[in-house]
């Protein structure tokens, strides 16, 4: 019988494993293992944690990637991956792959926070998240070494739950929302794009996002990037609701929070469960105009 051995440190798997247990490598078995498979395709490595992937309407090929890690019981750790490949770099399919992937087995692990207390955990947090960042754009970057005349590109967005806290950080303009059941709905990453940037000038939202140059990001994983600081920040879940995490083949249909969180209560209301509801969110941007790849990658919190 053949043993499944982790692709990171080629240690023996256990079966079923959701990462690897010496280092903490997400199991290549929970990704896509082809670009081909990408088209459309689900991943639900727990109960409470699930993700679906897709092309959309209007595109030929898929160049979002995603990849997550869970284990039981609800809300006790999961990592959710997001990367969405930069439409103006040829490969950056492959780019966002790479970078999921070599995230995904960083954050796959809970963080080791030492006996230090709540000081001691923030700094594993971010430590943890800037190894994940490097590990991605290293990844990344061999990709462009086998592709020098068609280098990729990608933007990375990432939550870590741990318990009731939840590690989020984002480059570029994939986003991660806290949503829960009743009460505020909250925008957790912060946009690394020109749209960003007249928001905070003043303009207002809804119009800078309409602007030819909303979409134009100033931080991504690649060749050239600009800064690599994830700006890992933590927040405490306080009562039931979804962790969202997602590409802007979502958001582009709601971008504030209060809008996306009606989509998503109103959806959650058919499809209480974690990959149903992704799919159905998925459905919904489609029936928007599936204009872009779209990723939905939900966790239950906070139960």
């Amino acid at each position: 019988m053949t043993v499944a051995v982790c692709e990171r440190c080629a240690a023996p798997l256990a079966p079923e494993a959701a990462f690897c247990e010496v280092c903490g490598g997400a199991v290549a078995a929970t990704l896509p293992d082809e670009l081909g498979d990408r088209l459309h395709f689900g991943q639900s490595p727990a109960s409470w944690v699930a993700g679906v992937c897709d092309r959309g309407a209007a595109r030929e090929r898929n160049e979002d990637a995603m990849a997550m890690a869970a284990v039981e019981p609800a809300g006790s750790h999961a990592a959710l991956v997001v990367c969405d490949g930069v439409t103006s770099a040829e490969n950056s399919d492959v780019a966002s792959l790479a970078a999921a992937r070599a995230a995904l087995a960083i954050l796959a692990a809970p963080f080791s926070i030492g006996l230090g207390g709540t000081h001691s955990a923030q700094v594993a947090g971010r430590r943890t998240f800037e190894r994940a960042v490097r590990e991605a754009q290293q990844a990344v970057l061999r990709e462009s070494e086998r592709n020098v005349k068609a280098p990729g590109a990608c933007t990375f967005v990432a939550a870590v739950v741990m318990g009731p806290l939840v590690w989020h950080s984002c480059i570029g303009d994939s986003r991660a929302y806290l949503i829960p059941d009743e009460g505020k709905p909250l925008l957790l990453t912060r946009d690394d794009s020109m749209a960003e940037m007249m928001i905070a000038a003043g303009m207002p939202r809804a119009d800078a996002e309409d602007t030819p140059l909303a979409h134009t990001i100033t931080r991504w994983l690649g060749a050239d990037a600009p800064d690599l600081n994830p700006r890992a920040t933590q927040i405490e879940v306080t009562s039931p609701g979804w962790l969202l995490v997602c590409s802007d083949g979502l958001w582009n249909y709601a971008s504030a929070p209060q809008d996306l969180a009606q989509v998503v209560r109103e959806a959650a209301e058919v499809f209480p469960k974690p990959l149903a509801l992704a799919e159905a969110l998925v459905q919904w941007a489609n029936d928007q105009g599936g204009h872009d790849n779209i990723t939905v990658a939900l966790a239950r919190v906070g139960d």
